[in-house]
C-alpha cells in the first residue's frame, strides 16, 4: 500500500499552533458532543475509513484519491465526524462495509 502526503493534512500534526487549535475544538466538542462551527456541506470527506492504533489512535482512509493516516483526536458518537489535526472531517463508508463474509475486500460496485 502506498501512502501519499495529502495537501489537506500537515506533515507534522503536533506543532504548537495546531495543538492550540485542537484544544479549542476539543473544548467546544466536550460541551456539545458535536462539531462546532463546521460547514457540514463543504467539509472534507474521508471514505473507506477505519480506526487504527499507532503509538496513538488514528484514522486511515481515502481523501481525494489519496490514502491518509492521521492522528485521531475525537470521534463523534455516531462515528460520522473525526477531529484530525486540520479540524473536523466527515466520515463515510466505514471499511467494515466493504468486507464480505469471506473477509475479502470488495469494491463499492460489487456490493449489492
Amino acid at each position: 500500500m502506498t501512502f501519499h502526503a495529502s495537501k489537506f493534512l500537515p506533515i507534522n500534526p503536533f506543532d504548537p499552533e495546531t495543538l492550540l487549535s485542537l484544544a479549542s475544538d476539543l473544548r467546544d466538542f466536550q460541551k456539545t458532543g458535536d462539531p462546532v462551527g463546521v460547514d457540514r456541506g463543504s467539509s472534507p470527506v474521508i471514505s473507506n475509513w477505519s480506526r487504527t492504533l499507532l503509538p496513538h489512535s488514528a484514522i486511515i482512509g481515502s481523501l481525494n484519491h489519496d490514502t491518509v493516516l492521521q492522528p485521531l483526536f475525537a470521534l463523534t458518537e455516531d462515528r460520522s465526524w473525526a477531529l484530525l489535526s486540520q479540524g473536523w472531517y466527515r466520515l463515510e463508508d466505514h471499511a467494515e462495509t466493504f468486507v464480505s463474509n469471506g473477509r475479502r475486500i470488495r469494491s463499492q460496485s460489487q456490493i449489492t
